[in-house]
């Protein structure tokens, strides 16, 4: 999956089917959508878009049927499935969010509900994703930067210098 952007429609939603070689929209709108990710069966996609006047999460078969969920509310971006697909997780403000996921027989979400805040006023962005045992958050955090540099060094000839440094025998 890629996102591409193009001055009619925004950001839209592309899959890649590898082993035919072929491309085609999965999501092609007015609206921009974006930061999609295929659940860990790869039966399902979640994404972002702005269709409903913000950014919220939606799901939708990778079949490309036509039907999707809105799993958000007041707000979601940068999803992220739990490693045995049974929740969904994202982004809503600085907030982490998760809704419980049944897909057995079609699919619906439960009400989506808090975890955590992050550090950072604005979420992690991107930046962000759940450990391989889905026991753990990962997040960048950015540093607090107090002392601007004000010094600058160059080492000429370094190659030679680290010959210097770390002989070889």
């Amino acid at each position: 999956a890629f996102t591409e952007m193009d001055a009619a429609n925004g950001y839209d939603i592309w899959l890649l089917d590898i082993r035919k070689r072929q491309v085609h929209a999965f999501q092609r709108t007015p609206f921009n959508e974006f930061g999609g990710r295929f659940s860990p069966d790869g039966q399902w996609f979640a994404y972002q878009s702005d269709e409903s006047g913000g950014n919220e999460v939606y799901v939708q078969p990778v079949s490309g049927s036509g039907e999707k969920w809105r799993v958000s509310m007041g707000g979601g971006t940068y999803p992220r499935w739990s490693p045995n697909g049974k929740e969904l997780f994202f982004v809503s403000g600085n907030r982490i969010m998760a809704v419980e996921v049944m897909s057995s027989d079609g699919f619906s979400a439960s009400s989506p509900r808090m975890l955590f805040q992050t550090p950072d006023d604005t979420g992690p962005g991107l930046d962000w994703d759940i450990s391989p045992d889905g026991q753990r958050f990962l997040l960048v955090h950015a540093a607090e930067q107090t002392v601007a540099a004000t010094q600058l060094t160059v080492i000429m000839n370094w190659s030679e210098e680290l010959k210097r440094l770390v002989p070889t025998n």
